[in-house]
């Protein structure tokens, strides 16, 4: 399973609004042993929005796309996802159903007013039921790829993407990672972590000190035996030069 996420907002790309969704997900899927593998963020532009689904569907097959689904100018996901798909708009007794519901749960609302709007959906989606708000999300498949999309909004991106879409990702099972602090510099590894990738299937990562951080970060990631055998000689070249190291295991 290889995951991407598209977060669409010119209020992100602007620095208006901090996007907080894509690092929410990141760590509901670091729980399930799973890497995003595509980031992308794009402004509210159909064009944007469809060339960058269209390159997220030749590359990954589970996908989230957050933002855009309210009933402003600049929300034109589902126009721009129809657009790419070739899927037609239509009104949906599905997503009708489910927004009625989400209506219910706020009273008062003057949203009761666009329900026809707020129906309107992808052909063949599913709808996504919204727990703390009224919009809908949507669930398709596109290309063999699993599309599921959210609305932006933070309390609804997350509430929607842990109650309905992450129970569709089994964990990743086949592979573990080690990390490591230690005081040793990144050019003193740098042959270390050549050798490893190019003599085991092993992924490295390397990550200096920042903002007041006190070690390298060294990360090995891979399955087995050979990732048991890349960590041992690490701290055993760590032990050799009298440097300090602490082993975490993710």
């Amino acid at each position: 399973m290889s995951v991407g996420m598209l977060a669409i907002g010119d209020e992100i790309l602007s620095g208006e609004r901090l996007d907080s969704n894509a690092g929410y997900f990141v760590k509901r899927l670091k729980e399930k042993n799973i890497n995003l593998e595509l980031l992308i963020f794009v402004g509210d532009s159909i064009n944007e929005i469809v060339d960058s689904f269209r390159f997220l569907t030749q590359l990954v097959n589970f996908i989230i796309i957050s933002g855009g689904l309210g009933l402003t100018p600049d929300d034109i996901t589902l126009n721009a996802i129809s657009k790419a798909t070739g899927l037609k708009l239509i009104k949906s007794r599905e997503k009708r159903k489910v927004v009625e519901q989400n209506l219910s749960n706020i009273p008062h609302t003057k949203y009761a007013d666009y329900i026809d709007r707020l129906s309107i959906a992808l052909e063949t989606s599913l709808p996504i039921p919204n727990p703390v708000g009224i919009a809908a999300g949507e669930e398709l498949v596109f290309n063999n790829a699993k599309v599921f999309i959210l609305p932006g909004v933070p309390s609804e991106f997350e509430s929607m993407l842990t109650m309905y879409v992450l129970p569709k990702l089994a964990p990743n099972a086949d592979e573990a990672s080690f990390s490591y602090l230690t005081n040793a510099t990144e050019a003193s590894i740098i042959d270390f972590l050549e050798t490893a990738e190019r003599n085991y299937s092993v992924k490295t990562s390397s990550y200096p000190p920042v903002l007041g951080e006190k070690f390298l970060r060294v990360k090995f990631k891979g399955r087995g035996d050979e990732l048991l055998e890349v960590s041992a000689v690490f701290e055993k070249l760590l032990l050799e030069r009298g440097l300090y190291f602490e082993k975490k295991t993710s």
